[in-house]
């Protein structure tokens, strides 16, 4: 079943968002509190991995679906296994997002141009 480019697009946007800010990032959990725990939702979390960032921008099974396929496919592999490993930042992590939504924004354009 197919999903709208439009919706995985935005959710990427909008995950991208939540970790872009300085310390909003983290390895490891879902989600973290500000004191480094992790936290059991993203209630009281203020720092987040890529894929609980998105986790929080969609509820949608499908969305959800092809928007971390589509980061998986970005570093060739399985993302939090990637965006976990020592050394690596939140820059790169950022990258990864940037590379996916610009691939998603030209699939867009191509479908409507």
């Amino acid at each position: 079943m197919a999903v709208d480019s439009g919706l995985v697009l935005a959710a990427l946007e909008r995950a991208r968002k939540r970790i872009a800010e300085p310390g909003a990032w983290c390895q490891g959990t879902f989600y973290q509190k500000a004191d480094g725990r992790e936290a059991d939702g993203h209630g009281d979390a203020c720092r987040f991995c890529g894929y609980g960032a998105l986790h929080i921008e969609t509820r949608d099974p499908l969305v959800w679906a092809y928007a971390t396929d589509e980061l998986d496919n970005m570093v060739g592999g399985h993302f939090p296994d990637w965006q976990d490993q020592p050394g690596r930042t939140q820059e790169e992590v950022i990258a990864v997002f940037d590379r996916a939504i610009e691939k998603r924004m030209r699939e867009q354009e191509n479908a409507h141009g």
